[in-house]
């Protein structure tokens, strides 16, 4: 585990592999050190140096809770790059990482040389019903709820232990902030105006059975950036790295080898 302090937050982050660097970003109520995704970053390690790097309010990074927000967030993965002097590698997101992997690309678009966003968040903000964040927050306490929320975001659920991963990575997000996001955050997360301006080539990988993103709204916001390549998994959902692991690697290899790309060439 290592740290940068950086925008008023102390970044938590690992280096796994050797070669090229590559830059991952978690999905919302995760964290991209530890065991969350351990598959996947293995897999990813094999042939490029992986820096999985938690963003604020999530693992092992600190930050005050009023600067939790989802702009602060893309500003720390520039920040993050440019700290540690890396300049024009992939850009690999989760969910919440993807929608955060195409803001921070909007922001810095020199400091990139290409985005793999993983079943992402969609770049159009909803409003969220009372009745809908206070359900959200019930299932914060009631553990048995709760996995059963996280199991079904899988086509093949965990077992208990592994949800209970899932769980305390949750939890470790603070109970004001989450609240505030469900409020305020994901409903004014709107930046489907903006993703045309994103030129840099793009990997979009689509669950099919996604029950938390649905796979239009992903398609829709693949198609408004200029040089996207989507692939779908007909029987894959949201949890697509988890589940498939070196799947998603093999996509992210031959999309790097058609652009050319030295830094995953060999996953």
């Amino acid at each position: 585990m290592k740290f940068v302090d950086l925008n008023d937050a102390r970044l938590a982050y690992e280096i796994s592999g050797e070669g090229p660097p590559v830059i991952f970003v978690h999905g919302f109520l995760a964290n991209a050190t530890g065991p969350y995704y351990a598959a996947f970053k293995q897999e990813l390690a094999r042939s490029c140096t992986v820096y999985a790097v938690d963003m604020r309010g999530h693992g092992e990074t600190v930050a005050e809770t009023r600067s939790i927000t989802l702009g602060a967030c893309a500003r720390d993965i520039v920040a993050f790059a440019e700290a540690l002097n890396l300049q024009m590698l992939p850009l690999i997101g989760h969910s919440m990482g993807g929608y955060l992997s195409m803001a921070a690309a909007r922001l810095a678009p020199d400091r990139f040389s290409a985005l793999a966003l993983l079943t992402p968040a969609g770049s159009q903000g909803q409003p969220n019903p009372d009745e809908v964040v206070a359900d959200f927050m019930a299932a914060r306490r009631d553990a048995a709820l709760m996995h059963q929320r996280f199991g079904a975001m899988f086509t093949s659920p965990p077992d208990s232990a592994e949800l209970d991963i899932l769980r305390q990575a949750a939890l470790r997000f603070p109970d004001e902030v989450a609240e505030r996001w469900m409020r305020e955050e994901w409903p004014n997360s709107n930046q489907t105006g903006q993703l045309p301006d994103i030129s840099l080539p793009v990997l979009s990988l689509i669950g099919a059975l996604d029950v938390v993103v649905p796979p239009a709204r992903q398609y829709d916001d693949a198609l408004l950036m200029k040089d996207t390549k989507v692939v779908t998994f007909t029987r894959e959902g949201h949890m697509l790295p988890l589940e498939k692991p070196v799947q998603c690697c093999r996509e992210i290899m031959r999309f790097s080898m058609d652009l050319g790309l030295q830094s995953l060439e060999h996953v």
